[in-house]
């Protein structure tokens, strides 16, 4: 069964989008199957200009999301084929292959290409329901026709359409925050936007803090709010900095493994998300290992007990379509994606 993970934040800058390239890098490493990732993001494009580095090869994508997002049932049927054909490897299609396939066996579908422009703020109001309902028929799309186990949503900081209408239609959605005050809090707004979607579409998906870059302060306060669900810790790590002053690229080269950021992400937090989907997973060596960066002071005190992911957000599961009750069902016109004046997914 695909399972689905979106990343979002109530601020930028907090390291979502490097976040999503390690969490796929490891999910394939983990279960050796095919990582599916999307760009939601219309204003920075974050995932697409980090994992296409050639700008000519970008230009060579058949389809994009601003395809898909704003095109036609035509357009629609083309570009799931395309996917199938991709993600498939079929021999006649190999040059797709290696178009949408990134990294070893992670496949990438960029928001846009490099010739196109496409209005983000536009994209930005786009009406909740028509965008959910286009996510939802791609995403089950991908679960019954494309080789895949995984799909990872990399969206757009702030409460936007996009962004929510991907939490909610995921399995798990996680929310990237550092440790000043404006993260805090627009990560806390973010959390209550999606909690009242899964109310009112009466959608089940689970949300989950994860604390970035972080201090001992940070470290401590995640371990003391136990009202919410925290995903382990990440620390601050001077060495990716210095890989990333040098270039972004440095995410798709194997010494980024070797960083305490991807360690950690991959000996806690993935541990943590395979717990969550019921993934039996060993212990690993490196468990006790973000512990000691933040207590080397205090080697006489046991390490603090990992903060268990209870889960904040549950609602009941539902079997009906996101789209209003009354819809007509017909895709709006391909050129300009409809917008409302009362937008769901305005903040």
């Amino acid at each position: 069964m695909v399972k689905t993970i979106t990343l979002c934040s109530g601020k930028g800058g907090v390291g979502k989008t490097v976040l999503t390239t390690c969490l796929a890098r490891i999910i394939q490493q983990e279960t050796h199957g095919n990582v599916l990732l999307l760009d939601l993001d219309p204003s920075v494009r974050g995932l697409t200009l980090l994992t296409f580095q050639n700008k000519y090869e970008l230009d060579h994508v058949p389809f994009s999301l601003t395809d898909y997002l704003s095109g036609n049932e035509s357009v629609e049927m083309e570009f799931f084929d395309t996917l199938r054909k991709a993600m498939a490897g079929e021999s006649h299609a190999g040059s797709l292959n290696a178009l949408y396939r990134r990294l070893e066996n992670i496949f990438v579908v960029p928001f846009s290409t490099e010739s196109e422009r496409p209005d983000w703020i536009q994209f930005a109001q786009i009406d909740f329901d028509y965008v959910s309902d286009k996510l939802k028929r791609l995403l089950s799309f991908a679960a019954e026709f494309l080789n895949v186990e995984y799909i990872v949503l990399d969206t757009q900081a702030g409460p936007s359409s996009l962004s929510l209408a991907a939490a909610t239609l995921s399995d798990l959605s996680i929310i990237v925050l550092e440790e000043d005050d404006i993260s805090w809090r627009t990560a806390l707004n973010l959390l209550l936007e999606i909690s009242d979607l899964n109310k009112r579409l009466q959608r089940r998906s689970h949300s989950y803090f994860l604390a970035n870059k972080s201090g001992t302060e940070l470290v401590d306060a995640a371990n003391k709010l136990k009202a919410f669900s925290f995903l382990p810790p990440l620390p601050h790590d001077a060495w990716l900095q210095k890989l990333f002053a040098k270039a972004t690229s440095a995410a798709l080269e194997k010494e980024f493994e070797n960083t305490d950021f991807f360690r950690q992400a991959q000996s806690r937090v993935w541990q943590e998300i395979a717990s969550i989907f019921g993934i039996a997973k060993p212990p690993t060596k490196d468990s006790s290992l973000f512990s000691s960066l933040f207590r080397r002071k205090h080697t006489h005190k046991p390490p603090p007990a990992s903060v268990p992911a209870t889960k904040v957000v549950t609602t009941a599961s539902s079997t009906t379509s996101t789209r209003k009750e009354g819809s007509s069902g017909q895709t709006p016109s391909p050129q300009k994606p409809p917008t409302t004046e009362a937008s769901a997914g305005k903040g």
